[in-house]
């Protein structure tokens, strides 16, 4: 990674913290908050009137607030409740930080019901579909397969939805994402999270403004 780019990522990383301690400050003050999350643009066939709380629940799931981001998810599907593609969202967020350990079987359960209504839900599209299959993978058959058969299977999952929609960014990213959960403690060559790397660099320089961006490459060069 260049000098330039390495800088850019830390002030990217310090730019992100600076807004939640303006929230907190302007909270003690008895101020409302300005949210500031970043820009998201999750192409989705739910309706219109949800575009941009859509946009919010992802804009949450990639820095981390997951609870607050489920909030969202419902939020839009108390809107439309045909929005399949939300469940998927709310699976993510229960699957919580990629870069964590094992997930609590209560965790498991609600990720799991998430897919199941998910795969049942209205009419989406073909990307969409392979999303929520991917995710799905995560939490499929938990109590017998391993996490790390669990993750190599979503890896496998998101590089189909990665292929198909080359152009989608966030397809690029969770692809990269599900790359970097297959890194192996033991590998001493990175490769998965060089692999990952490749990914998101590119896309950082052009959506600088991206809220995971800066923070999903930091993960993976600094291992």
């Amino acid at each position: 990674m260049s000098r330039t780019l390495t800088v850019a990522l830390l002030t990217a990383a310090l730019g992100a913290a600076a807004p939640a301690r303006a929230q907190h400050e302007d909270h003690a003050a008895g101020a409302q908050p300005v949210e500031k999350l970043g820009t998201v643009n999750f192409a989705n066939s739910c309706s219109n009137a949800v575009g941009a709380d859509f946009n919010r629940a992802v804009a949450l799931l990639h820095s981390f607030e997951f609870r607050p981001a489920i909030d969202g998810f419902d939020s839009v599907l108390s809107k439309d409740a045909s929005c399949a593609i939300a469940y998927w969202g709310i699976a993510l967020s229960y699957w919580s930080n990629p870069f964590a350990g094992a997930r609590s079987p209560a965790a498991l359960e609600q990720g799991l019901a998430a897919v199941q209504k998910g795969r049942t839900t209205g009419s989406p599209t073909a990307r969409e579909r392979g999303f929520i299959a991917a995710a799905g993978a995560l939490f499929d058959n938990y109590q017998t397969v391993s996490q790390s058969d669990r993750i190599a299977a979503y890896e496998r999952g998101m590089a189909e939805v990665a292929r198909a929609n080359p152009n989608d960014i966030e397809a690029q990213i969770f692809h990269a994402l599900a790359i970097n959960q297959t890194a192996l403690p033991a590998d001493k060559t990175y490769a998965a999270q060089l692999r990952a790397a490749g990914i998101l660099e590119p896309l950082f320089k052009q959506y600088p403004d991206h809220p995971g961006l800066a923070h999903y490459i930091i993960h993976a060069i600094d291992e």
